[in-house]
């Protein structure tokens, strides 16, 4: 179970480490690499905000089909 969970966490995670770490890119792109990047309150809190809760409708089914599509992938 642990050894799955690790890979399952990861198929998981990915597409939204890569979404997170898109939006620090663009909207912190003046602060320090070794700062942009990192998983603050202020970050998050305005990634949510901005992105996460601006979703439409149709974003939202497009993400959750691609969601189910690596779950059944995984299978």
């Amino acid at each position: 179970i642990q050894e799955s969970r690790g890979y399952n966490t990861g198929i998981a995670y990915c597409a939204k480490q890569v979404e997170f770490l898109s939006y620090c890119e663009e909207r912190y792109a003046s602060r320090p690499i070794s700062t942009r990047y990192q998983a603050n309150g202020d970050n998050l809190l305005s990634f949510l905000y901005e992105k996460v809760l601006s979703y439409t409708e149709k974003e939202m089914e497009k993400k959750l089909t691609i969601n189910l599509f690596y779950k059944g992938y995984q299978s």
